[in-house]
């Protein structure tokens, strides 16, 4: 009787081990790191950059989906993935950042210079400028 108790104990830790629990944090902050990017217009000014963040989600979109299916779950490789996903979302939404910014004060310049050229044509021709 008392190997049998045992033996129930002994199964029912492997089974409590085996189901391990899934890393909803670091998928959810993957998630929102993906969004962010693509909120701050990484696919206008960073799509190379986003194409991975978005290729690493769906990576971890799958093996979820995979360990959902099992009897014995693992969810180390989803972590890997999920910090994966995490730094390719951020570095997404940084390059964006950038080169905003650098489209912002290229436009800027140019709209000045444009104004210079504007006020130099009309006072050669004798005219005064509105702005």
């Amino acid at each position: 009787m008392r190997v049998g108790y045992l033996l129930l104990a002994c199964g029912l830790s492997i089974a409590v081990a085996g189901c391990g629990t899934p890393p909803t944090t670091d998928v959810d902050a993957a998630r929102a790191s993906v969004e962010n990017a693509t909120a701050n217009g990484a696919s206008q000014y960073a799509s190379a950059s986003l194409k991975e963040a978005q290729d690493a989600q769906a990576a971890l979109d799958a093996e979820m989906k995979a360990q959902d299916g099992k009897w014995f779950r693992s969810y180390d490789k989803a972590k890997e993935l999920a910090a994966t996903a995490k730094a390719a979302g951020d570095k997404a939404s940084t390059e964006a950042a950038t080169a905003k910014e650098k489209a912002t004060a290229k436009a800027a310049a140019a709209k000045k210079h444009g104004w210079r050229r504007r006020l130099l044509r009309c006072e050669s021709a004798g005219r005064s400028v509105r702005r």
